[in-house]
């Protein structure tokens, strides 16, 4: 049978997405949709398109419209939890994997998908689901990275130092997976070899605060204390703002007797923290003379 026009449009604009003209294809989709408004099928490929043009609202407005239509739609699921996922909407993205995995229990994507959103809210799930991604594809380094920091928050060093090891053979480059090596040998009292990890993820990737932060953190634990200063005030020169490296340098910096500076980070802490941070930058600042 010859092809309908909805259909040679949808070809059409599937054959420009993966040459890489999003936007070609999403004005052939407009036109299909336009014959066809009620198509689950097209409403997720123009999801997907959307998606890659970066309009995330648009996209999960296509993927939301579908699923009115097709409930089941594991595409418009899947797309609709990575978009959400993107946008830290967490609740929809762990709601959208969680039926994706009801749907299609082996589905590689929605379980590493789903791990890495529960690694700190529910770390023995995370650690539930990468077994599962795990014996799906053995190997695969996202789910195994995942697992590791899992494992770090259950408080499981040994197992989540084997995880990290698994990636960096795999991955050397892996920023992420050298910092939080880094901080399993800290936890597991090894100084020399956390700041080992530490500067190669520093040496990787030097613009994440978050790595010279931890670096700090262990030079000030070490009693390095002019170290961590270096290594704080080049975390707030990439995030001017951090609360928690304010609060960590002027811990430091009144350890250096340097008492004015640090209640001036305890101040521009306090104007933006809260919670727990609050707190501790009130207790710190009663402590310091004067």
């Amino acid at each position: 049978m010859p092809k309908s026009q909805v259909e040679e449009l949808d070809d059409r604009a599937e054959a420009l997405a993966e040459a890489g003209d999003a936007a070609g294809a999403l004005a052939l989709l407009d036109q299909a949709l336009a014959l066809a408004p009620d198509s689950a099928p097209l409403l997720c490929n123009r999801a997907r398109t959307r998606a890659m043009l970066r309009d995330h609202a648009g996209a999960i407005e296509d993927a939301t419209r579908a699923l009115a239509l097709a409930p089941d739609n594991v595409p418009a699921l899947s797309l609709r939890g990575l978009t959400a996922a993107f946008l830290r909407r967490r609740e929809q993205a762990l709601a959208d994997f969680t039926r994706v995995l009801e749907l299609a229990p082996d589905n590689l994507m929605a379980l590493t998908e789903r791990a890495r959103l529960r690694e700190d809210s529910d770390p023995a799930g995370a650690v539930a689901d990468c077994d599962a991604a795990l014996a799906l594809a053995p190997g695969r380094t996202q789910p195994t990275f995942t697992r590791g920091v899992a494992h770090l928050r259950l408080g499981n060093l040994e197992h989540a130092r084997t995880d990290f090891d698994a990636v960096l053979a795999a991955e050397p480059a892996r920023a992420y997976a050298w910092a939080m090596r880094g901080v399993v040998r800290a936890a597991s009292g090894d100084p020399a070899g956390a700041a080992r990890d530490y500067d190669e993820a520093i040496r990787l990737a030097p613009g994440v605060a978050a790595f010279l932060c931890n670096r700090a953190n262990l030079r000030d634990e070490q009693g390095d204390l002019p170290g961590a200063l270096a290594d704080y005030d080049a975390a707030l020169a990439l995030e001017p703002g951090n609360v928690d490296v304010l609060i960590n340098r002027a811990v430091a910096l009144r350890d250096s007797g340097e008492v004015e500076r640090a209640r001036a980070d305890l101040q521009a802490a306090l104007a933006k923290a809260t919670g727990a941070a609050r707190e501790r930058c009130l207790t710190h600042l009663a402590k310091l003379p004067g």
